[in-house]
């Protein structure tokens, strides 16, 4: 069975996590930033290796945000920089086969465009797309005047 970068990612936390308060006595607070880090080191790296190929799909990265909640979280703020047709991305999901966390957000912003192609908001356009990296994983549009 495959397993998805998130889901290896979760496992690290936890299992670094428990041993760290075992050995260490450290507090909670210790252990939620220990798995902050490991989350957006580990997410950002992944969505660094799928940045070209989300590029020749027509979209492009602006922000990164990252949120102290339980479970933390990473958000990808993202442009549309050109149109590509849906099956030349399609065909470039194929080449990100080996990068989950890269196929995900490359699904997630043709979906939110493929949306966005069938509703219209008066007096408004839409400026950019949230990916929340966090599970389970969201998808804001983001429109404005």
């Amino acid at each position: 069975m495959k397993h998805t970068t998130i889901g290896l990612v979760s496992v690290l936390i936890l299992g670094w996590g428990i041993y760290f308060l075992i050995s260490s006595n450290s507090t909670a607070s210790d252990l939620q930033q220990m798995g902050i880090k490991t989350m957006v080191v580990g997410l950002s790296g992944d969505l660094q290796k799928a940045m070209p190929l989300i590029q020749e799909a027509g979209y492009d990265i602006n922000a990164i945000s990252v949120k102290t909640s339980i479970p933390p979280m990473m958000i990808a703020s993202f442009v549309m920089i050109k149109k590509v047709p849906f099956k030349k991305q399609d065909a470039i999901l194929t080449a990100l086969e080996d990068n989950a966390i890269g196929k995900m957000a490359l699904e997630s912003l043709m979906q939110a465009f493929k949306l966005d192609e069938s509703i219209e908001i008066k007096n408004m356009d839409l400026k950019g797309i949230n990916l929340y990296l966090t599970v389970p994983p969201a998808v804001q549009v983001v429109y404005k005047k």
